[in-house]
């Protein structure tokens, strides 16, 4: 075996085992409203695509800020999107909150725009 094969390596073992023990929370399908109230259910327009595109990089954007500790605690909203998926969100109401939000919807429009 080369010494560069990570197949042969007892991580490599570990880590598939592990992914087989937690398959089922993996992939369980999110039904929950909270979660369709954020991301379209199907995507079947460019428009559909976007939107979930959008909102996912805000998402993420949201909850890198929140657990970097990179704004105030109260910038920030914990939101459950299903029974196992919960994630920090921008919070409108608090005026710094509000100000950062607009500028990733206008980042979003730009990426529209050129798409």
């Amino acid at each position: 075996m080369a010494p560069n094969d990570i197949s042969s390596t007892s991580f490599s073992r570990d880590f598939n085992e592990a992914s087989a023990d937690n398959l089922d929370l993996l992939l369980h399908e999110i039904t929950s409203k909270e979660w369709r109230a954020l991301f379209p259910s199907m995507m079947t327009s460019q428009k559909d695509s976007f939107k979930f595109i959008s909102r996912c990089l805000c998402l993420t954007f949201s909850h890198i800020m929140e657990s970097r500790r990179l704004m105030k605690q109260s910038c920030f909203k914990k939101h459950k999107l299903d029974e196992n998926i919960s994630a920090w969100w921008i919070n409108n109401e608090e005026p710094l909150g509000h100000r950062l939000m607009e500028k990733l919807k206008g980042a979003c429009d730009a990426i529209g725009r050129v798409s």
